[in-house]
């Protein structure tokens, strides 16, 4: 047993010796990658396969240390056996203590011998000798690369992607860039990611958004509406979608103002004008303006209704 593991110790650090010599290594490349296995390694290599070397003598060292395991198993259950029956025979006892002994010192050569070699380096008994070679160069993580073409979703770090789903599937602060290919500066970052959070914050209670930022933009919405809007859906209980906030092209819209268009509907219309308080009065256009209660999501505010759109806006707004 001893003898076994001494030889197992002996061929490890042989292996380790040669496949750390780089002129070794150099001069018999060719016969490393080509190696032909002469004998089968049961679970590990067939015979006739073509291996690397280093591979073969790794999996070849993996498997004598689980032989010596198996053995030192083996040899300690026999001894125990052959203790346990002496009945008085002195000269069986000591020859059980003895088998005993070998094999749990075997066994302790052969777990001291992995230990040597797995602090020098793991990659010796992990699978991993070929690294050892002085031409192994570690593999570089590979990335996905994301073509430049046809982009239209971007994130506030400014990549970009052909989809939303590819865009929301690594950063949940995805719209439509404003031109393809423009570079997204500082502020159009801050207004990308204030549009996102504000339309987190919409959405709680159900309300959409007809179209992606910039197109149609909720940054800097002002609080009124972001506390008292969310609610909508649930009192109305109808579809509430936003078709205009703070982006450019609306002249009573912007940054810190509370004010949004939202699509008209059958449901929307009956909830409204059937919750108004009062008469509603027509502005310079000829519009409607509704006016709400104390306690109507839209209390405090003014809900004008246009040929497509009802306009909400809080006073001061």
């Amino acid at each position: 047993m001893r003898f076994i593991a001494l030889t197992l110790t002996f061929l490890a650090l042989t292996s380790l010796f040669a496949f750390t010599t780089p002129q070794l290594a150099q001069a018999q490349e060719e016969a490393l990658d080509q190696y032909e296995a002469l004998e089968t390694i049961p679970g590990v290599i067939t015979k006739g396969e073509q291996v690397n070397l280093t591979s073969y003598l790794q999996g070849l060292f993996n498997f004598a240390i689980g032989i010596v395991a198996i053995a030192a198993l083996v040899m300690i259950t026999i001894g125990g056996f052959w203790y346990v029956t002496s009945a008085g025979n002195a000269s069986r006892a000591t020859t059980a203590k003895s088998m005993i002994m070998d094999a749990i010192l075997g066994l302790l050569v052969a777990l001291f011998s992995w230990l040597i070699l797995n602090t020098i380096n793991p990659d010796l008994v992990k699978g991993g000798l070929q690294s050892l070679r002085p031409d192994a160069v570690p593999e570089s993580p590979q990335t996905e690369e994301v073509s430049d073409e046809n982009t239209e979703y971007c994130n506030i770090g400014g990549n970009c992607y052909p989809t939303l789903e590819e865009c929301e599937q690594l950063s949940n602060t995805c719209s439509q860039q404003v031109e393809e290919g423009a570079n997204v500066s500082p502020a159009d970052e801050d207004a990308l990611f204030s549009d996102q959070q504000n339309r987190d914050t919409l959405s709680v209670g159900g309300i959409t958004f007809n179209k992606e930022y910039p197109e149609t933009s909720v940054a800097y919405l002002g609080d009124e509406a972001l506390i008292n809007l969310p609610s909508l859906p649930l009192f109305c209980d109808c579809d509430v979608v936003i078709t205009g906030g703070t982006e450019p092209g609306h002249q009573t819209h912007g940054p810190g103002k509370s004010i949004v268009d939202l699509r008209t509907t059958d449901s929307l219309n009956a909830y409204l004008i059937g919750s108004a308080s009062g008469e509603p009065a027509p502005n310079s256009n000829n519009d409607l303006v509704y006016r709400f209660p104390a306690g109507h999501p839209l209390a405090g505010a003014t809900a004008t209704r246009e040929s497509t759109h009802w306009h909400v806006s809080w006073e001061g707004s």
